[in-house]
């Protein structure tokens, strides 16, 4: 039986993610009982680089050099940004990194496979369920009167989509992806426009859905 260790955080539930990435890192550190410039030495980090991410001065430190440390610390990317870090006896993955990208590079199917994860500009942490096709877009101005401003949304593109859902759409002769609202009524599928609800029309052959909205989350804090 697999035993798990939680770490309990004694801070305000008001703390960002960084936060929680500082402390989880530290006492990851302190579990190892090296210190952060042996650390550096191990992981081929610069050891400025890593005294600002455990000091909190790096707000948003790549992709790459978190997974060079969580591998390390054998625990998964996703698992070192969560209030109560689990230490498993085995890994067992419960969050995982996927890209933040751009709405004219999701049109591309094999964007999110081809890009390396140290080429990622930003990134977010979503639960392990969805697949490795799983990307995050960044809302657009146009739906600020839906979406509050800086609301990611998560696309997993293996999900087949659903009535009522909300679709990354590509139409013809665009090079930018957009969302509206999928209904299903019989044989039909309708698309809505989100800041315009008279304006639909019957999806076709022409226009391309790239994936569903699976999850959106937002944060006061980036």
């Amino acid at each position: 039986m697999n035993t798990v260790k939680k770490i309990k955080s004694k801070e305000s539930p008001q703390k960002t993610k960084r936060n929680f990435l500082v402390e989880n890192l530290n006492r990851l550190l302190d579990g190892q009982g090296i210190s952060e410039c042996e650390l550096a030495r191990r992981v081929n980090i610069p050891q400025q680089t890593l005294h600002k991410i455990f000091s909190g001065k790096t707000a948003d430190p790549r992709i790459s050099t978190l997974k060079a440390l969580a591998d390390y610390f054998s625990v998964p990317v996703g698992d070192v940004c969560l209030e109560d870090m689990p230490i498993h006896s085995e890994k067992v993955p419960r969050g995982k990194a996927i890209p933040v990208i751009s709405w004219s590079d999701c049109v591309d199917n094999n964007f999110v496979a081809n890009i390396p994860t140290a080429d990622w500009d930003k990134w977010t942490v979503v639960d392990s369920k969805f697949s490795a096709k799983t990307y995050a877009l960044s809302s657009k101005p146009a739906l600020e009167n839906k979406f509050p401003k800086g609301t990611l949304f998560i696309i997993d593109p293996s999900v087949t989509p659903s009535d009522g859902d909300l679709v990354v759409v590509q139409y013809p002769e665009t090079g930018e992806a957009t969302l509206r609202e999928l209904s299903i009524d019989g044989p039909n599928q309708i698309l809505i426009a989100l800041n315009q609800q008279a304006q639909q029309e019957v999806l076709n052959k022409k226009i391309k859905i790239l994936g569903p909205v699976v999850q959106s989350k937002f944060s006061y804090k980036n």
